[in-house]
Order: C-alpha cells, then sequence, then structure tokens
C-alpha cells in the first residue's frame, strides 16, 4: 500500500539544514546529491515503507533506512504510526551514538 503522508518532525528538518550545511561547507554539488538522494529515498519508503530495520529497543516501533550507498553513513529514522501515513523522526550522522540521539523515543 502506497503511504499518502510523509510528515518530517522539527528535529528531522533540523538534522537535514545540519547535515546539508555540513556537506556543503565542504562542497556544494555534494549537499544538492545527498537532498536529492534524501527525496528519492523517502518517495521509496512512500512505496515501500517496512522496507526498513527495525530498532531494538524501543516502545514504539521505529525503523530506519540508509539514505543510499553514495550517503551510506546517514540514516533515516522513521516509525509508521498508521496506515496512511509515515513520520520521519530523525536524521543522523550513523558513526554518531544513535542511541543516545534517539533515547528520549523510547
Amino acid at each position: 500500500m502506497t503511504r499518502r503522508a510523509v510528515a518530517r518532525t522539527a528535529t528531522a528538518e533540523s538534522d537535514i539544514r545540519e547535515i546539508f550545511a555540513f556537506i556543503g561547507s565542504n562542497s556544494r554539488k555534494s549537499a544538492q546529491k545527498f537532498n536529492d538522494d534524501l527525496a528519492a529515498t523517502l518517495e521509496r519508503l512512500r512505496e515501500f515503507p517496512h522496507s526498513g530495520y527495525k530498532v531494538a529497543g524501543y516502545n514504539r516501533p521505529l525503523l530506519a533506512v540508509r539514505v543510499s550507498s553514495r550517503f551510506r553513513r546517514y540514516i533515516v529514522i522513521y516509525r509508521l504510526p498508521d496506515d496512511a501515513s509515515l513520520v520521519v523522526m530523525r536524521v543522523l550522522y550513523g558513526p554518531r551514538d544513535i542511541a543516545s540521539l534517539i533515547a528520549d523515543m523510547r
């Protein structure tokens, strides 16, 4: 079933802006590629919302997926609150301490 709505939390929007600025400080072209890859990933999740892997240890189910093979170190963490929506909770750099960054989602 196609997900009709993909929402982003304010925290996820902030994450995306920070990542874009960080990548853009080295290469504006790479930052744009990140945005393009992220958009493609979110579109793919609209079609295949269960394609992510489960993030263990949380009361409400969280799923995660890599942004792309080019930006494989960046992870989209999302949840499926109902049959018609997908909520992007965070977009994070994988080598960071993900568990502590999403601890408030428990």
